[in-house]
């Protein structure tokens, strides 16, 4: 009897350990596919994590901000300073271009406190 629980028991760990598999590998599609759409964006988008450091950044955004070493990893207050005081306000102004900031909460569901930002730029 005891032989056979540990038999159900294995099989339930080997059939656990291969549905964690297939929710990691979706987990990372959905991430490439995520990176690809805001590579595609015409405007800077910044993803925040709860400390303020830039954890991702499509390429309009690292083209855009390259000369103050937007990078991810970085404090996005030591490279964009005044863009994380503009939260709730209607735009920004960076390197003489009026940006319309739009945040967005993200991860708190998780207990994280991230946030995404998307600078459009306004015409005139």
């Amino acid at each position: 009897m005891a032989g056979r629980e540990l038999v159900r028991i294995e099989e339930d760990r080997r059939r656990l350990l291969s549905e964690n598999k297939a929710l990691l590998a979706q987990e990372r599609r959905g991430f490439q596919i995520l990176q690809e759409v805001l590579a595609e964006l015409p405007w800077p988008v910044l993803g925040i994590d709860e400390f303020g450091q830039v954890a991702l950044a499509n390429d309009a955004a690292l083209r855009r901000f390259a000369e103050r070493g937007l990078l991810p990893g970085v404090l996005l207050d030591s490279v964009l300073p005044g863009v994380v005081a503009s939260v709730g306000k209607a735009g920004i102004e960076i390197d003489g271009v009026e940006y319309r900031c739009r945040w967005r909460e993200v991860g708190a569901e998780e207990g994280r406190n991230g946030r995404l930002l998307l600078l459009e730029e306004v015409t005139p």
